[in-house]
């Protein structure tokens, strides 16, 4: 009865989960839209909108990690600079984050739907958790590659010196990822064994 009980509960715990997975999808798409606009407007906008000039009260860092933050003062930056590479940096990584977890959001809400409709192992699961898998660990490189490009065009913009753009991989995004691989794994053989039960019955 406990399993059952626990089986039931997580049946019942799957709708409100794909609805909040539906917000969150919509969201996704909204930031990406907005994003690849904000985007496009980095390329074509004139240089008089990323004047240095624009920005001189405005409040920059950088962040290590959520541990270290270095505070930048505009006012010191050189004359004549742009902020054009900063915001395109920016978009650009913002994208990549947001493309991601789109991909995510979407295999999410496909299997909970099939726990919804009480069918976790359906076919198409083990597929969509290892297609996420590789999400995970392709945003293990690409994502640090992404926040050193934006810190390297603040770096340049600011002229500041002493600083240099250390890259490493996400580890726990990649471990995240291989443990996925695995679950993957696990769920092709639940299916094969719901496979073996349907044809006996």
């Amino acid at each position: 009865m406990t399993l059952v009980n626990n089986v039931e509960r997580w049946e019942g715990f799957a709708k409100p989960i794909g609805k909040v997975l539906t917000v969150l999808y919509v969201a996704s798409v909204v930031v990406l839209v907005g994003l690849a606009g904000f985007g496009v407007f980095t390329l074509v906008a004139s240089d008089a909108f990323f004047a240095s000039e624009h920005f001189r009260f405005s409040r920059f860092s950088l962040e290590l990690n959520g541990v270290l933050r270095y505070q930048i003062n505009p006012a010191v930056m050189p004359e004549g600079a742009s902020f054009r590479g900063i915001f395109t940096s920016i978009a650009v990584a913002g994208t990549v984050y947001a493309i991601t977890a789109l991909l995510v959001l979407r295999r999410l809400r496909e299997i909970t739907q099939t726990v919804v409709i009480k069918q976790p192992f359906d076919s198409q699961n083990p597929q969509r958790i290892l297609q996420m898998a590789w999400l995970v660990i392709l945003s293990a490189f690409v994502a640090p590659a992404s926040n050193g490009w934006v810190a390297s065009r603040m770096i340049d913009t600011f002229s500041l010196e002493d600083f240099s753009i250390v890259y490493s991989p996400d580890v726990y995004l990649a471990l995240t990822g291989f443990l996925l691989v695995i679950l993957a794994g696990v769920f092709a053989y639940g299916c094969y064994l719901q496979q073996e039960i349907d044809q006996t019955v």
